[in-house]
């Protein structure tokens, strides 16, 4: 007699669901993890981990899965549902290793004293917030070169201050910051860089969004006597 397999693991539950799901298909379709491997090009092993919960399968391991199990019960809407919850899973796993890497140093850029200074607490938002990839900063500023990936790379490592205050604010709204969480921010850029021009500060507004343009306006435009 087989031995029963262990339980799922949810300590990241959106990958917990997602083996969940594929297990509950393959008992639906009536297979052992040895038929299952038969049907596709992986190991039973393989099949195994990928419906345990503690490991993410690449999208080919999850397809050909979903492949042998749908050529015994047809169910495409099943198919869907599992790349659904593969994506809800990768995003919670990439979540999950951003909390673990996350500096619990608090960045201070109040106390600022030049663009050294500057440099190291803009390091030090980046680490607070996970290291998140260049590519998922470009994202979460809006892409289309918002903030471009060599960019953000250059001032996360500390080999550049952003020339551009816009460049800057994205960085930070990147990393979590926005809004008026932001004044502070703005605050050692004036101080250190000094006031940006009329077309950096209308360029930079141009690419901002609701709470943060409000922030950057109010300080930059006017209590500061830009």
């Amino acid at each position: 007699m087989a031995r029963p397999e262990a339980p799922i693991d949810y300590t990241v539950p959106e990958l917990g669901r997602f083996g969940e799901h594929l297990r509950s298909m393959r008992h639906a379709a009536h297979l052992t993890y040895r038929d299952l491997a038969s049907r596709t090009i992986w190991s039973a092993a393989t099949l195994k981990r990928a419906a345990s919960g503690k490991t993410l399968p690449s999208p080919t391991v999850a397809v050909q899965y979903v492949l042998g199990c749908l050529s015994v019960t047809d169910d495409h809407d099943a198919a869907r549902t599992v790349m659904r919850l593969h994506r809800e899973a990768t995003e919670a796993v990439a979540e999950a290793r951003r909390r673990s890497r996350r500096s619990t140093v608090l960045p201070k850029p109040q106390f600022a004293r030049d663009e050294g200074d500057l440099s190291g607490a803009l390091r030090d938002a980046w680490r607070r917030a996970g290291e998140p990839s260049f590519r998922a900063m470009e994202r979460a500023v809006g892409g289309h070169g918002a903030l471009p990936r060599s960019t953000a790379h250059a001032i996360a490592k500390g080999r550049t201050l952003p020339r551009e205050i816009r460049h800057y604010i994205l960085f930070l709204e990147a990393c979590g910051i926005s809004g008026s969480d932001l004044a502070s921010w703005i605050h050692a850029w004036l101080r250190i860089r000094g006031c940006p021009s009329v077309a950096d500060l209308r360029t930079a507004s141009h690419w901002l969004k609701g709470s943060t343009r409000m922030t950057y306006l109010t300080l930059g435009g006017g209590l500061l006597g830009c």
